[in-house]
């Protein structure tokens, strides 16, 4: 078995952290950018918009879109980041196909060739009771590997109530998507 090391999210290459005219470069409301940075969902078509800012990369094979990532936040930080999630994910799929009795390599073909990194960040609200991160969703992929970091803000549904899963320090919360449920 692989020894995974896990560089745990350095908020120095985070773009929330960057002064607000090296975000401005990143920041597109279109949809069909492959890299963007940009606030709620479908801002320009939504009725209520969703209280975050977001930054979504594709980043498999990371030879195909680094070029992408802006020099700010740090490139190469980024992509060594995601190719060790990437590792840790590929790692959990061998897993779960061995223990499903399909065979460990079952995965390595069309099911995990995308990889996308998404970094939500929520900012301050002065009334966070009027606020919504996000709407009532599932993942459509295989895995979602969220780092948390020390706040609590996903929640899960269970028997109908929604329940908030604290994060555990240095840990990531691992979902099985919906591509992963429709297969087995």
């Amino acid at each position: 078995m692989k020894l995974l090391v896990i560089p745990i999210c350095d908020k120095s290459w985070s773009p929330f952290e960057m002064p607000i005219e090296d975000r401005m470069p990143m920041f597109s409301e279109d949809p069909k950018q492959v890299s963007r940075l940009y606030s709620s969902i479908d801002y320009d078509n939504e009725e209520t918009h969703y209280w975050r800012d977001v930054l979504r990369h594709p980043c498999n094979p990371v030879e195909s879109f680094k070029h992408l990532w802006p020099s700010k936040p740090a490139r190469k930080a980024a992509a060594t980041y995601s190719m060790v999630i990437r590792d840790l994910g590929l790692l959990l799929l061998e897993l779960i196909a061995e223990g499903l009795g399909v065979g460990s390599s079952y995965f390595e073909e069309e099911l995990n060739k995308i990889q996308l990194l998404a970094i939500n960040h929520y900012p301050p609200c002065p009334d966070p009771s009027l606020t919504l991160g996000l709407p009532k969703h599932s993942d459509p992929n295989l895995l979602t590997l969220l780092f948390q970091g020390d706040v609590s803000r996903l929640q899960v549904l269970n028997e109908g109530e929604w329940v908030a899963v604290e994060p555990l320090p240095s840990a990531f919360t691992i979902n099985l998507c919906h591509l992963l449920q429709v297969n087995f």
